[in-house]
């Protein structure tokens, strides 16, 4: 009997372990994947700030500072760098600022987004990427 039951368990163990290999599989096919920076597809954005917000973010991966743009297509969700960093070099947006920001048009969770690698307000200008689109939160090297 106790051959039996080993047997048993053994193939309910398998089969709960073949049921959650395409489970595990299919959870992940249905998160988007995370855009990623593209210099070649370039874009100068004029408009101005309709809410400065943060949150986690996929993008930044961590606590991301965003703006909600109007532009003259329409609004569109600006993706910044982790608001530590904007923190860390006292860099600060408002409702209302007008801005020019050079960025890479993107679409995240079916939204139109930017992922923002210079913004010029007046005569401030502040970088988040590198011209490659990398990241300068990773780096010191930050220019204001």
């Amino acid at each position: 009997m106790s051959t039996l039951r080993r047997t048993l368990l053994t193939l309910i163990l398998g089969a709960l372990v073949v049921l959650a290999v395409p489970a595990q599989t299919q959870k992940k096919a249905e998160e988007p994947a995370v855009p990623r920076y593209d210099p070649a597809q370039e874009v100068k954005v004029k408009g101005e700030i309709l809410e400065v917000k943060n949150y986690d973010c996929p993008i930044s991966g961590t606590l991301g500072a965003h703006l909600v743009l109007r532009t003259a297509e329409g609004t569109v969700e600006v993706h910044l760098a982790p608001s530590a960093f904007l923190a860390e070099y006292e860099i600060s947006f408002a409702k209302g600022d007008k801005v020019e920001i050079l960025g890479t048009k993107v679409t995240f969770h079916e939204v139109p987004a930017l992922l923002a690698r210079r913004v010029i307000r007046a005569q401030n200008e502040h970088t988040f990427r590198d011209a490659k689109g990398n990241p300068l939160w990773g780096s010191r090297s930050q220019k204001r």
